[in-house]
């Protein structure tokens, strides 16, 4: 009986083993092409943005303020798939995902990225129209920002291809965000967040 039991739990050990082994290889395969992907978990809106937290295959995501979150998607050249939690293997980390996805979104905007200057005081980015909403991941896009802005920002990100930035002090600025938030949600594509966030001390939170 003893012997029987042995066995299975050796059994059981080579073949968990042997599957992380292959989940480590898969994932080396896809490594350079895992990116940060925005998407807002809501249904008051029809959007391919907007995901719903159900399945056995749950992606893997985390969230960042009030309904944004982020997800990790592989490029497969016309689309991103998510990557999924059964894909990852147990010696990697959240933290060592965001430093994989940030730095091939690094490489892949550094000939593309222009900032902006709005009419109201802030500032946009643009770099190509497909990663613009994840630059919020890059903390080289935060310092950009502080230094022009300062400690204290008020963002947008109501599309996958806009963000913007105010000052936390520049009430007209605010308003603007407001303004184009409600401009892109009447007849835009592709949306996001209707909510403004605050980014402070290195946190990003739901502005009121």
């Amino acid at each position: 009986m003893k012997s029987t039991i042995f066995t299975i739990i050796l059994m059981t050990t080579m073949l968990n083993l042997f599957g992380q082994k292959k989940i480590e290889k898969e994932f080396r395969k896809i490594s350079e092409k895992i990116y940060p992907v925005i998407k807002v978990q809501s249904n008051d809106f029809d959007s391919e943005t907007v995901i719903e937290m159900i399945g056995e295959n749950e992606p893997v995501f985390k969230k960042i303020a009030g309904n944004l979150l982020c997800f990790y998607g592989i490029d497969k050249g016309t689309h991103f798939e998510l990557l999924l939690k059964k894909n990852i293997p147990k010696t990697i980390s959240i933290e060592k995902l965001d430093s994989i996805s940030q730095e091939n979104l690094l490489k892949e905007i550094e000939n593309k990225l222009q900032i902006h200057q709005t009419e109201f005081g802030g500032y946009g980015f643009t770099c190509g129209g497909e990663y613009e909403a994840t630059l919020l991941t890059l903390p080289r896009i935060w310092k950009i920002i502080i230094e022009k802005l300062g400690n204290s920002i008020v963002f947008n990100v109501p599309s996958k291809d806009l963000i913007m930035f105010v000052s936390s002090d520049n009430k007209k600025g605010i308003e603007g965000l407001k303004n184009i938030n409600n401009e892109i949600h009447k007849n835009g594509e592709r949306l996001l967040s209707r909510n403004l966030f605050k980014y402070e001390n290195g946190k990003i939170e739901l502005y009121e």
